[in-house]
């Protein structure tokens, strides 16, 4: 006797075959499959949301730093200029020492330091005549440029 359903013997215990080629589940077995796909969507979307919010939040404050280097860089920019200005005038630059560095300020938040060595005292070579070494400093932010002449 030839089975009216050919499809029957391909179906796993627990289903049953409605139209051939079409399986039906029955509903006890799929309790709770939609909330726990529902549960593990929102994780993931929960997690990709937190990385990038802290990402976000690192580069503002990169950025944010960056404005401020660039003020205090500008700063002990302009305490190199200020040596150079008082040693063109024949002002004695070499009382500002690493123990007793020359301060000023730009305004009430924008400072800078300045030291005077002279040519082979601490790092600075023999064959230089002079090495000054500026500090700009701008809210925490110090940026610092050393020159030699």
């Amino acid at each position: 006797m030839l089975d009216a359903n050919p499809h029957k013997k391909n179906v796993r215990p627990g289903l049953k075959c409605v139209r051939p080629g079409l399986l039906h589940v029955k509903p006890g077995l799929t309790q709770g499959a939609s909330l726990y796909l529902g549960l593990l969507l929102i994780a993931t979307l929960m997690a990709i949301s937190l990385s990038l919010a802290t990402l976000s939040l690192f580069q503002i404050k990169s950025i944010k730093g960056l404005g401020n280097s660039l003020v205090a860089f500008f700063s002990a920019d302009t305490a190199i200029e200020k040596v150079l200005y008082d040693d063109s005038r024949g002002v004695d630059i070499t009382i500002c020492t690493r123990t007793n560095p020359c301060e000023g300020n730009i305004n009430p938040e924008i400072s800078y330091r300045i030291v005077v060595l002279s040519g082979g005292q601490e790092e600075c070579p023999p064959d230089r005549t002079l090495c000054i070494e500026t500090v700009g400093i701008f809210r925490e932010t110090r940026r610092a440029i050393r020159i030699t002449k």
